[in-house]
C-alpha cells in the first residue's frame, strides 16, 4: 500500500500494477423484519416504512448524493428453506438518495416486497 501526493490510497495487486482504493462510506447489517441493527459504520438508524421498504440514515452526512448503493439479503421462504439474493438498493417513488440517507427496497425473486432476516446495505463514494 502507498499514499500518493494527492492523498489517494494505492494498493499493489501483486501483478505488478497498483490501483486506487475506494472505501465504503457507510454500511449496515440489520434485521429486515424490525430494522434492528446488528453492525454498522456511519449509520445512525434504519427506518422501516413497511414490508421490504426502508431508509438508511447516516450518522455523518455524505459530501454529495453521487454515491453508489449496494445491498444483499438472506432469509427463509415459506417452506423454511434458506435463500439469498443480491439486489441493488434503489430510490423509489417515496424517496431518493440525499446526503443524509437513502430510501431503498428489497424484493423476493417473484418481485414482491419482502423483509429478510439478515439484510445488508452499503454506500460507496
Amino acid at each position: 500500500m502507498a499514499i500518493n501526493c494527492s492523498g489517494d490510497l494505492l494498493i499493489n495487486s501483486d501483478s505488478g500494477s497498483t490501483f486506487q482504493s475506494y472505501g465504503v462510506r457507510s454500511f449496515c447489517t440489520f434485521n429486515g423484519t424490525n430494522g434492528s441493527i446488528a453492525g454498522s459504520g456511519n449509520v445512525s438508524s434504519i427506518t422501516r416504512h413497511g414490508t421490504g421498504d426502508y431508509t438508511c440514515n447516516f450518522s455523518n452526512a455524505m459530501p454529495n448524493s453521487n454515491y453508489a448503493v449496494a445491498g444483499s439479503m438472506v432469509g427463509q421462504t415459506d417452506n423454511g428453506s434458506t435463500h439469498s439474493q443480491f439486489i441493488g438498493a434503489h430510490a423509489n417513488q417515496n424517496g431518493r438518495k440525499n446526503t443524509t440517507g437513502f430510501r431503498f427496497g428489497f424484493v423476493h425473486n417473484g418481485g414482491a416486497a419482502q423483509d429478510f432476516n439478515v439484510s445488508t446495505v452499503a454506500a460507496f463514494l
